[in-house]
């Protein structure tokens, strides 16, 4: 499968919540659902962030929606390093649509690019990151911007 087929379909689907293994409700109390990364243990010490407001709170997901209205823009295949510090870097592909001629009829490009989240902090009765920064990398063969946002919700 082509990336832009299969980054149309992760998207498509909403980027399961459960794309890191472990996921945490949007509401503070209840229960998190068991892990499969082993080197995450969910406990009152744990990061967590979430790409769009509604969607679940996860830990060093794999996949992140950057625009969440269109999700024409996301970033995959993520592997991070710091998750839990000031700021946690990751690399993976940006996939963009081109929108040309329009968004409907566009096509996904991609470019390997870093993702910074940063603006740690107790919110909604967790420790989650506030701010995500994605630079992409070279050659930059399609001319992506700077992505930069406040993930409040």
């Amino acid at each position: 499968m082509k990336m832009g087929k299969r980054v149309a379909a992760l998207v498509a689907a909403g980027l399961a919540a459960t794309a890191s293994g472990v996921v945490a409700p949007a509401t503070a109390g209840v229960a998190v659902a068991a892990t499969s990364h082993p080197a995450v243990a969910a406990t009152a010490r744990t990061v967590w962030v979430r790409d769009c407001p509604g969607d679940r709170f996860r830990v060093e997901p794999k996949a992140f929606v950057l625009t969440c209205a269109d999700a024409n823009t996301a970033m995959t295949g993520i592997t991070w390093k710091g998750w839990g510090t000031a700021h946690a870097v990751g690399h993976g592909t940006l996939v963009e649509n081109t929108c040309t001629p329009s968004c409907v009829a566009g096509r996904f490009e991609s470019e390997p690019a870093k993702i910074t989240l940063s603006h740690l902090g107790r919110r909604a009765g967790h420790r989650d990151y506030g701010h995500v920064f994605v630079r992409p990398l070279r050659p930059n063969r399609h001319h992506f911007r700077v992505f930069s946002s406040k993930l409040y919700y």
